[in-house]
């Protein structure tokens, strides 16, 4: 899946059956609501989604992520899912 710098808000790819990690959203920076739950997304939660500026709700449920919440994503007013 190729991610590209757009004006883009939400992003719902829940139930989509991705597999591998998690695209890097990075340069997407409007985006406010991310849910990628219900797929077999595997490997560290990336650090990029706590930098994304605007993100107020995230959904990684239901996915294989390992490792600890990245200290990005520690001090932000988020909601998690």
């Amino acid at each position: 899946m190729k991610i590209t710098k757009d004006k883009t808000l939400k992003k719902y790819l829940t139930g989509y059956n991705l597999r591998g990690t998690l695209p890097d959203f990075s340069s997407m920076n409007a985006l406010e609501i991310i849910y990628v739950n219900n797929n077999t997304i595997e490997g560290p939660i990336p650090d990029f989604l706590g930098l994304l500026p605007n993100l107020r709700t995230l959904n990684l449920s239901y996915n294989r992520f390992n490792g600890s919440i990245p200290t990005s994503l520690e001090n932000k007013n988020i909601e998690l899912e």
